[in-house]
C-alpha cells in the first residue's frame, strides 16, 4: 500500500492546531446555515419584484412615446417642399405620391407641398386638370382654385380653374365643392360651376366631356361647326377652313386632332386644317 507524504508548512500546523482546540461535536448546523442564504419567498418580496418591474415597463413605454412624440415633431416642423407640376403643350399626366393621376391640359398648373402630402393631400390648381383619386378615408383629397375648393375621398372628376368661375365634373364618386356662396356634393353625371356669388349644380349635358382625358368623341348627328367646336376645346387647337354649308355628321373616333381632322374630310369631303400645321 502506497503512502502518501503530506508536507505541511508552518501555516498550515497553526490552522490544525486552532481546529483541534476548539472544534465541538454537533456545534455546526449546516443546514442551519444555508438556511440563512435562501432568498425569502415572501409576498412582500414578489411585490417588490412586481413593482419593480412594473416601473421598468412604465419607463420603456414612456421613452417610446417621447421618441414617437419627437419624431412627429420634426415631422411637422419639416420644411416646405412644395412641388409644381405644369402642362406647356399636348395633356400631360402625373403620378402623385399617393398613386393619384392627374392630367394636365395646355396652359395648367398644379402645386402641393412634398413634405406634408401624406398626411395633407392639399392641392393648388391654375387651370384645366383631371383627378383620378386613390381612395383614401383618413386623408381627404383637396383641390384648391380662386374660387372653389373641391374635397374628395376617391373618385374620378374634372376641375377647370377660369379667370372668375370653377367648373367641376365628376365621372364616378362623390365630390364636395365649397366657395363662398354655398356647398354642394356632386355624384357621378352632374357638375358645378362656383362663383364667388353663385353655385350652380347641373347635370352633364355634354357626351364629350371628358374626351380630352381618354380622347374618345362622340358625334352623334352634330353639325360641323359644333364639332368643330368641340375639337377646339377637347384638343385645345385652332381648325380653319369650315365650309359655309355646315354639314352634319355621326361619328365614334378615338385618336388626336389630326387624325380626326384628317378623318372628317375623308367623310365630308372637306379641308380643315388645325391652323398651327396649315400651309
Amino acid at each position: 500500500m502506497q503512502e502518501n507524504n503530506i508536507n505541511l508548512t508552518s501555516n498550515d500546523e497553526r490552522s490544525l492546531q486552532f481546529v483541534a482546540r476548539h472544534y465541538r461535536q454537533g456545534a455546526f448546523d449546516a443546514g442551519q446555515a444555508w438556511s440563512k442564504l435562501d432568498i425569502p419567498c415572501t409576498s412582500s418580496y414578489y411585490r417588490r419584484r412586481v413593482i419593480a418591474i412594473a416601473a421598468a415597463v412604465i419607463v420603456i413605454v414612456g421613452s417610446a412615446f417621447v421618441i414617437r412624440h419627437l419624431i412627429n415633431s420634426s415631422s411637422s416642423l419639416a420644411e416646405p417642399h412644395p412641388v409644381t407640376l405644369a402642362c406647356n403643350d399636348a395633356n400631360t399626366t402625373y403620378l402623385l405620391p399617393d398613386d393619384s393621376r392627374v392630367t394636365l391640359t395646355r396652359g395648367a398648373r398644379l402645386t402641393y407641398d412634398m413634405s406634408t402630402f401624406a398626411e395633407k393631400r392639399d392641392i393648388t390648381l391654375d387651370g384645366r386638370a383631371f383627378f383620378d383619386v386613390t381612395h383614401n378615408e383618413s386623408s381627404p383629397f383637396t383641390v384648391n382654385t380662386d374660387v372653389a375648393t373641391v374635397t374628395v375621398l376617391g373618385t374620378r372628376f374634372a376641375v377647370n380653374d377660369e379667370s372668375q368661375s370653377t367648373i367641376v365634373q365628376v365621372q364616378e364618386g362623390k365630390v364636395e365643392v365649397t366657395c363662398p356662396s354655398g356647398t354642394a356634393t356632386l355624384e357621378r353625371g352632374t357638375m358645378a360651376i362656383a362663383t364667388d356669388s353663385a353655385l350652380k349644380v347641373q347635370a352633364i349635358d355634354d357626351v364629350n366631356a371628358f374626351a380630352w382625358v381618354d380622347g374618345n368623341v362622340e358625334f352623334d348627328n352634330m353639325p360641323l361647326s359644333k364639332i368643330v367646336g368641340t375639337i377646339e376645346r377637347v384638343y385645345g387647337v385652332n381648325v380653319i377652313g369650315l365650309p359655309k354649308n355646315d354639314p352634319s355628321l355621326t361619328l365614334y373616333f378615338k385618336g388626336d386632332a389630326q387624325q380626326l381632322v384628317n378623318e372628317i374630310n375623308s367623310l365630308l369631303g372637306t379641308q380643315l386644317k388645325i391652323a398651327d400645321n396649315a400651309q
